[in-house]
């Protein structure tokens, strides 16, 4: 048996017989190096398809294998007249996505002048007559003729749970005979007409002086004792 000669000693062109012997693996070497390329084998065959997996996950935090639930819409033609020569405010979406029902309106304009701004603040009832949350949004820019759709949320909530949205206005508007930005509550809902919509029950709170706020109820009242929309003059 040859004796190992040190690596310094085998250099190319060396003539040292031991230098083929040394420079060959030794079986424990080769049994460890297969023993690497079996494990890597195993590594890869287990990491690609977690891999291909995350890949085909979708996004949005959605569970593997699980599919995204589709969003149901429940929609109409927004009613685009009525009233006597106001703007027509029409409730004709409603939806319910990431646990917010959502409805979707539309203001056309009736008017002969351009509707530059107008607000309303829409207050949710639950349970018949517990208040839930109120959301107020804006109009904007609307010549006559033409409309703008808007949407209102409600979090935490189905669309099923709402009693009814009261709908009120807090005095900011620009219209017609009214041109100044800041004006009275009940002032600019005064001109628009409120269509019934068969997604939920509508009620217009009028607002005004204290004289008038007692002829306001009762004109309320008559307006839901005939389901027809009464308009504050």
């Amino acid at each position: 048996m040859s004796t190992p000669v040190p690596w310094s000693c085998c250099g190319p062109g060396s003539s040292e017989p031991a230098c083929s012997v040394s420079l060959k693996k030794h079986p424990s070497a080769l049994k460890l190096e297969t023993m690497h390329k079996i494990g890597l084998s195993l590594y890869l065959a287990l990491l690609v398809p977690i891999l291909i997996g995350c890949a085909k996950t979708p996004s949005g935090g959605d569970r593997a294998g699980e599919e995204p639930q589709a969003v149901e819409i429940d929609q109409i033609d927004p009613v685009t007249s009525g009233g006597n020569q106001q703007a027509v405010l029409s409730l004709h979406k409603k939806y319910l996505a990431a646990d917010t029902c959502t409805f979707g309106l539309t203001l056309t304009n009736r008017l002969e002048d351009k509707i530059t701004n107008i607000a309303f603040r829409f207050a949710a009832y639950v349970k018949g007559d517990v208040f839930y949350q109120d959301v107020m949004r804006n109009f904007f820019e609307i010549d006559p003729g033409d409309g703008q759709y808007r949407e209102i949320g409600f979090p935490k909530i189905s669309c099923d749970e709402v009693s009814y949205l009261e709908i009120t206005d807090p005095g900011r508007c620009t219209l017609g005979e009214l041109k100044r930005l800041s004006s009275q509550p009940g002032d600019c809902i005064r001109h628009v007409y409120i269509a019934e919509t068969p997604y939920v029950k509508l009620v217009r709170k009028c607002q005004g002086t204290a004289a008038d706020s007692a002829e306001d109820t009762l004109r309320d009242v008559i307006r839901d004792l005939t389901r027809n929309d009464y308009h504050c003059s």
